[in-house]
């Protein structure tokens, strides 16, 4: 991926977008892998993003597009534009603010750090509010007009209507990005799974599941990549590692100055 200047039909002005790099000496290749599957933490690498151009475009270029790219006008000098599949960095910024929001949400929640959650919610008098602006979910939570709801959260409380933006949140985007379908499994059996359409589906699908299982992670202590740690066989607690590789090379003897 790079960087280009785009030239939306829609606005007329130009925005930075991220484009495919072709090489020059042949068609671009397309690498496939399982993102859910080989990262188990990857939504928490993407809200740890910098959403600064090197940040974003170092995400973009080892795990892909957000989504399925739009046709959009990218500006190329001695000309006005061309026709090219991109995602604007402004999308990018917003989802990964959107992504981060949520999962400190989360964090802040499960934690019960009162502190915290108070950076998102907060009581007047019978009302509780959101402070956040993501998804437009800022504004009135829960009020007497709306006295089911109200009476899901405890007066004064933080961590009910923290879970319940981020509820609606997670919904929303699950909504967007992820659609059951009936496959058949290992052994030939019809069974529905939820399959993701694009990678920021596929870390919503991944932050929802570990919100369900209430799961925990650690940073990898060689590469610094998320890892989910405990609650199953291949997850253990006290993993330190992603996969073998970054183990052999953290344990491996560091090389000193030459003399």
């Amino acid at each position: 991926m790079r960087v280009e200047e785009g030239v939306p039909e829609s606005q007329r002005q130009r925005q930075r977008v991220l484009i495919p790099s072709i090489p020059s000496d042949g068609p671009p290749s397309v690498t496939e892998y399982a993102p859910l599957a080989t990262s188990t933490g990857l939504f928490r690498r993407f809200a740890g993003t910098i959403p600064d151009e090197p940040g974003i475009l170092a995400f973009a270029n080892k795990y892909g597009s957000l989504k399925a790219a739009t046709d959009t006008g990218v500006h190329v000098p001695g000309n006005y534009s061309v026709r090219l599949q991109c995602e604007s960095l402004m999308d990018w910024r917003r989802a990964i603010g959107e992504m981060r929001a949520m999962v400190a949400i989360w964090d802040a929640a499960t934690s019960s750090k009162i502190d915290e959650l108070s950076n998102y919610a907060h009581w007047s008098g019978d009302r509780v509010f959101y402070k956040g602006h993501e998804f437009g979910l800022g504004g009135l939570i829960a009020s007497p007009n709306s006295p089911e709801l109200l009476a899901r959260f405890t007066h004064g409380d933080l961590v009910g209507p923290a879970m319940y933006v981020l509820q609606r949140a997670v919904n929303q985007m699950l909504d967007q990005g992820v659609a059951p379908q009936m496959l058949p499994n290992a052994s030939g059996q019809l069974v529905i799974r939820l399959i993701p359409n694009s990678l920021i589906g596929a870390l919503w699908l991944q932050f929802a599941r570990a919100a369900e299982g209430n799961k925990a992670y650690r940073q990898c202590q060689n590469c610094k990549d998320w890892i989910e740690v405990g609650g199953n066989r291949t997850a253990r607690s006290d993993k330190k590692f992603c996969n073998p590789s970054c183990k052999s090379a953290f344990h491996r003897p560091k090389k000193g100055p030459k003399g």
